[in-house]
C-alpha cells in the first residue's frame, strides 16, 4: 500500500532535497527554510523516518532515503511545471505563482501533471510563438486582480493556504 503524504511532508521532502544540493542537511536548516520553529521541524522529521521516507541522526544530519528521494522529485517536478506554467507561459508574477504553486502542487495528479508538462513543452517551441503572443494580449485584458482586506477569503484565496500553513486535510481537524 502506497505512503499517503500530507502537503507538510512533501514540503519537508522537498525543502530537504534542495537543501541537500549544497550541503549536509540539519533540522535547522530545514527550520529556516521552511520559516518554521525547530520542535516543528523535529516532528516533522519524525514522522518522515516513521514512514520510512528520511534517516536523521539525533542532532545531526537528515538524509532522504530512497523512497523519499522519489517523492521529493516528483513534488519538484510538478513544482517546476506549475511554475513554468504560472511565470512563462500565463506571465504571472514570481511571488504570487509562487503561492499558487505551493497550494496546487500537492494536489496534482499523475495524469494531470503529464498533460500540463506536455503543453508547457508545446507551448515553448519557436512554432508556438505566435500563440504564445495571442495568449499574452487576451491575459493583459484580465481585471488585476485586487488584495482587499474586506473581501471574503473562500479556500484557495485564504493567505494561510499559500503560506502552507494550513492543508485542506488540517482544517478538519
Amino acid at each position: 500500500m502506497p505512503t499517503r503524504l500530507t502537503a507538510s511532508q512533501e514540503n519537508y521532502l522537498e525543502h530537504i532535497l534542495n537543501l541537500g544540493r549544497s550541503a549536509p542537511v540539519r533540522v535547522r536548516d530545514i527550520a529556516e527554510a521552511a520559516g518554521v520553529r525547530l520542535p516543528s521541524v523535529s516532528k516533522a522529521i519524525g514522522r518522515l523516518v516513521e514512514a520510512g521516507l528520511a534517516r536523521h541522526e539525533v542532532y545531526g544530519r537528515v538524509e532522504i532515503t530512497e523512497k523519499g528521494l522519489r517523492a521529493a522529485r516528483s513534488v519538484a517536478r510538478r513544482d517546476e511545471c506549475l511554475t513554468r506554467l504560472l511565470v512563462d507561459l500565463l506571465g504571472m508574477p514570481s511571488a504570487r505563482a509562487a503561492a499558487e504553486v505551493c497550494r496546487l502542487e500537492h494536489s496534482l495528479g499523475t495524469d494531470v501533471l503529464e498533460r500540463l508538462e506536455t503543453l508547457v513543452a508545446h507551448a515553448s517551441l519557436p512554432a508556438s510563438a505566435a500563440w504564445r503572443r495571442g495568449l499574452a494580449r487576451r491575459l493583459a485584458s484580465l481585471p488585476v486582480h485586487r488584495d482587499e482586506r474586506d473581501d471574503v477569503r473562500v479556500g484557495a484565496d485564504d493567505p494561510h493556504v499559500h503560506a502552507g500553513k494550513l492543508t485542506h486535510q488540517e482544517s478538519r481537524t
